[in-house]
């Protein structure tokens, strides 16, 4: 799977297995053998060394339309990160509407043997940071991380409710989008709750990365390193 975001706040996921195939059939097809011979104790030996053809022009491979999209900012998306675990895809996203949005995409097989992906769940916090999101990392515990212009390191917890959404749209009156363009079944909502919040004093705050590590504690159990840039850089460190 292919997963890209735009300025339109939009998500995209494409399943390029079938291109991936195709490129691969091009480079085996666009190699010729070449042989020279290797002389070695008096014994001639023939090797075959593979070279590619000189192409004539470059060849654009067109990925298709994208097997599903969701629009979780109305804007730029700035950072952006995905987990899978038990078939299910978790993707964060978050941009310069301040807004952190979380679903979640469940990867099932059709009866023609076909890879299908469906929105299950929706979260977003619309006042997640007071500025630009820069940063979005989801841990193994399912907590999503994001950093922001406004030097805040934040650190959410997303669960999966009961509720059904009826309204998935973002935006209003004419200008509405709906969240998921594509997909089947009910789509619930995920809550987005704050589990720490705390000042950076990086300044001008780009992005940020998270390294989980074993035995950071007394008790052995797991840790996370909270790496942030911008003008500087800063490091913060936990437990999980």
């Amino acid at each position: 799977l292919l997963i890209s975001a735009s300025t339109s706040g939009t998500t995209a996921i494409f399943n390029i297995s079938k291109t991936l195939e195709t490129v691969l059939l091009h480079i085996e097809s666009s190699q010729s053998p070449q042989q020279e011979n290797i002389t070695s104790s008096g014994v001639k030996y023939a090797q075959t060394n593979w070279q590619p053809r000189t192409a004539s022009k470059r060849e654009i491979i067109d990925i298709g339309e994208p097997d599903l999209k969701c629009i979780g900012n109305q804007s730029g998306v700035n950072g952006l990160d995905v987990n899978y675990k038990d078939g299910k895809l978790r993707i964060a996203t978050g941009g310069d509407d301040n807004t952190l949005s979380v679903f979640q995409i469940l990867l099932t097989v059709s009866l023609q043997n076909e890879l299908m992906l469906i929105c299950t769940s929706i979260g977003r916090n619309m006042c997640a940071h007071a500025s630009n999101i820069t940063g979005v990392k989801i841990l193994s515990n399912g907590s999503v991380v994001t950093s922001s212009i406004d030097q805040r390191l934040n650190i959410w917890s997303v669960e999966e409710r009961d509720e059904v959404l009826d309204v998935v749209h973002v935006g209003f009156g004419k200008k509405s989008r709906k969240l998921v363009d594509s997909g089947s079944g009910e789509v619930r909502k995920m809550e987005i709750a704050m589990e720490y919040s705390g000042y950076v004093d990086v300044a001008d705050v780009s992005d940020l990365d998270c390294l989980e590590i074993c035995g950071s504690d007394e008790g052995g159990g797991r840790g996370v390193r909270v790496v942030i840039v911008g003008v500087g850089m800063q490091v913060f460190q936990g437990s999980l």
